[in-house]
């Protein structure tokens, strides 16, 4: 049920058990008595879904509308409707199939939002849609090949009688992640991720680079930059380049120093998510930014000599750890760490309000050389969840060739404006700020 007053609608989904399809119509809400018990069919030989013949005379004659007339009816309503201009507020909007002025919606298929709201986000990525579109991935049926399928919906200008069906993609995810097979709930930052990592397994191709030393320490007189590149490109060498790799990768540096010698030792991880922690707000503070959620998980850190034992002076000494980004990914995506134990070990979820900067985010302070400074990077897309830890709904914001949409599963509806301050922000997808501009005039 989502509107408001005379315009609350009821959206009726129903999946056919076979295959995974479903069939969606909406209604208004006045067209049904108050106090009264409904059922619903699915009309033989037709994609319609009709309300059981009531008793009441006027509502009898409500249900056997055409769809074409029910159609009408919620068009010439719905051009009443304002475009949503608060992040927090359900969009007011038709179904997709019904519009053409929106990008295309995707289809629930049951319990499947946080899979439609990470696609959403994805789909906005324009270098990876730019891959998609061009590469012609249609010879297996491999998670690529699906995805594509899906973003090449996405974006065609043809009109769209019905949302996109992924049901290829949560079949072929569910091969390797039976989590993610359907029915139930699950997380869009874990289901993001694993997509993620088989779209890298689908394309990826061998790399051969010679990386410049083979050690595994850094001497103290040797450039950590120098290192850095080297264990990037030992990592490539082992797990390959792919489009993943290039948009959505980078590499944490990691530096530890003796307190007892001052011998400095690096390490080096990639990563694809900053996993943002949520700093407490119990005692009175300035609004929480997400400059402050950076900052807590890139503070220097102390640990003692007990389980640390320099590889200099050999001696479990305390040690301090910084840690550092060696190598920015052309798309950075921070995930806020909301859902995390309180001090009893339970599950909850923190809906505490972060401020997100939409411009001009600069990460220079999180690089681990200053003589290699971050652009500033600019927000295009964000996962957003609402609800509890029990259950909850996920929804996405994304840009679209300049103009914002809510995308929640088949509606879509236009944002005029977006609210910095968000309860419901889950993971922010961030590109360099001139990254766009130059990927569209080099596709003109």
């Amino acid at each position: 049920v989502w509107g408001r007053d005379s315009m609350r609608c009821l959206t009726v989904v129903v999946r056919r058990p076979s295959d995974s399809s479903s069939i969606t119509n909406t209604y208004l809400l006045s067209t049904f008595p108050a106090s009264t018990r409904h059922s619903f069919s699915i009309q033989s030989g037709s994609e319609r879904i009709l309300p059981d013949k009531m008793a009441d005379d006027t509502h009898a004659k409500s249900c056997k509308r055409s769809r074409q007339d029910d159609d009408q009816d919620l068009q010439r309503k719905g051009k009443k409707l304002k475009d949503s201009a608060d992040p927090n507020e359900e969009p007011q909007c038709l179904p997709t199939s019904q519009r053409q002025d929106v990008p295309c919606g995707l289809a629930n298929l049951g319990n499947t939002c946080y899979m439609n709201a990470a696609l959403q986000c994805l789909g906005s990525v324009v270098p990876l849609k730019d891959f998609f579109i061009k590469k012609d991935l249609n010879s297996c049926n491999c998670i690529a090949c699906e995805v594509s399928s899906v973003i090449r919906q996405m974006w065609s200008r043809q009109p769209l009688r019905t949302a996109v069906q992924p049901t290829n993609i949560m079949n072929e995810i569910g091969k390797c992640n039976e989590r993610f097979s359907g029915g139930t709930q699950q997380d869009s930052q874990e289901f993001l991720l694993s997509l993620l990592e088989q779209l890298h397994a689908a394309t990826k191709v061998p790399c051969s680079e010679d990386p410049c030393s083979s050690s595994t320490e850094i001497d103290a007189c040797i450039s950590g930059n120098v290192e850095a590149e080297r264990k990037w490109t030992e990592y490539l060498n082992k797990h390959g380049k792919s489009v993943v790799v290039e948009l959505f990768e980078g590499q944490f540096q990691s530096s530890m120093k003796c307190k007892g010698c001052g011998e400095f030792t690096y390490k080096f991880d990639p990563f694809m998510f900053l996993p943002t922690p949520i700093p407490s707000t119990e005692h009175e503070r300035p609004p929480l930014t997400l400059r402050d959620c950076l900052g807590v998980m890139f503070k220097e850190e102390t640990f003692d000599g007990k389980a640390w034992s320099c590889s200099k002076c050999h001696q479990k000494t305390d040690m301090t750890r910084k840690l550092s980004i060696s190598r920015m990914p052309q798309i950075v995506m921070i995930y806020l760490k909301r859902f995390q134990n309180d001090k009893y070990g339970r599950r909850v979820k923190l809906n505490t309000s972060v401020e997100i900067p939409f411009r001009d985010l600069d990460l220079s302070s999180l690089m681990s050389s200053p003589n290699h400074p971050s652009p500033k990077y600019r927000l295009f897309a964000a996962i957003n969840h609402s609800g509890t830890i029990h259950g909850g709904h996920y929804t996405a914001y994304a840009n679209r060739e300049g103009q914002w949409f809510h995308f929640n599963d088949e509606y879509v509806t236009k944002v005029t404006q977006c609210s910095e301050r968000t309860v419901t922000a889950y993971v922010l997808f961030y590109e360099k700020d001139n990254q766009r501009c130059m990927t569209e005039k080099a596709n003109q």
